[in-house]
């Protein structure tokens, strides 16, 4: 059985790259599968071929910054493995991965299915991976209750359904994935998993979470911050996933709610002044989409 794991970088140091892909290779001799790794040159001026080397590296794209969803449609437009792996350049695994998510996939039988890993940020579970929210208000009142859920799955260990699935981590077959996009490009940068995930759960695909295949993410570490470009992709997934699965009053609604959760926040939470511009640039968006159903797609070019 052949998986090809596939990253997208953006300024990631390849040392990060490195220790990723060797942990991914560790436990890849684990499992007794074969394995070929795609990197998708998002840009940042690092030769990453030269740095990484290797017969079974591949290294796409010519440092033009696509967004995520983007670069892996470009990266599964070649030739691959009869499964896929999606990882965060700044992640590694546990050596166990590959026989908990075969584990996983002999279950489900003739189900089509996509897999999830178990995030691990900085030693804890991401709870928000793994559920679906409309609003800051539908976010705070189920917070609580997805972290108590989430504890009972990994205490549990037995793969679990969801409601979605989170990109990085992402195991499918490479025919479900091409099937399905498998993702919408129009997202820059969050959101395509999320759009991805209710996609596929119309088409029947079932979603589901693997706690004991763990991936081990150090959040951040992989390019440098842009909090001000983060805030509007943000901000523009989040309007992009209403207009896409929800009603017009639902997209319009969330335009209102971003006006006031910025304000409250600016008037109500000290804010350095890095953090004042991030908080102000999701107004960007808003007012990019105005009282349109469905905005062009963001890029960063858009600085206006």
């Amino acid at each position: 059985m052949s998986v090809t794991i596939v990253y997208v970088a953006y300024r990631t140091p390849a040392v990060l790259l490195r220790e990723s892909i060797a942990s991914v290779t560790a436990a890849a001799a684990v499992a007794n599968v074969d394995t070929d790794f795609i990197v998708v040159n998002n840009g940042g001026g690092v030769d990453y071929l030269a740095e990484l080397g290797g017969p079974n590296l591949h290294v796409v794209g010519d440092g033009t910054n696509l967004g995520f969803g983007a670069a892996v449609n470009q990266a599964l437009a070649r030739d691959t493995g009869e499964m896929v792996l999606l990882m965060n350049p700044d992640s590694t695994v546990q050596d166990n991965i590959f026989v908990e998510l075969e584990k996983a996939r002999s279950a489900a039988g003739t189900r089509e299915t996509l897999f999830g890993s178990l995030l691990n940020n900085g030693g804890a579970p991401q709870i928000l991976a793994y559920n679906l929210w409309w609003s800051s208000l539908g976010l705070a009142l189920s917070k609580k209750r997805w972290a108590e859920e989430l504890r009972r799955w990994i205490e549990f260990g037995q793969p679990v359904a969801v409601p979605r699935l989170c990109g990085a981590g992402l195991y499918g077959a490479a025919q479900t994935l091409r099937r399905l996009g498998p993702f919408d490009d129009s997202f820059f940068l969050y959101g395509e998993d999320v759009d991805l995930s209710l996609r596929a759960a119309a088409e029947g695909v079932e979603l589901t979470l693997v706690p004991r295949a763990v991936v081990l993410h150090d959040a951040g570490t992989s390019s440098p911050d842009s909090s001000e470009l983060v805030a509007r992709a943000q901000t523009d997934a989040h309007f992009r996933l209403i207009a896409r699965h929800r009603s017009r009053v639902w997209g319009l609604i969330a335009r209102l709610e971003s006006i006031a959760s910025v304000f409250v926040g600016l008037v109500l939470k000290p804010q350095s002044p890095a953090g004042r511009r991030a908080r102000s640039a999701r107004l960007t968006e808003v007012r990019r989409w105005g009282l349109k159903k469905i905005a062009p797609p963001f890029h960063p070019a858009q600085q206006s």
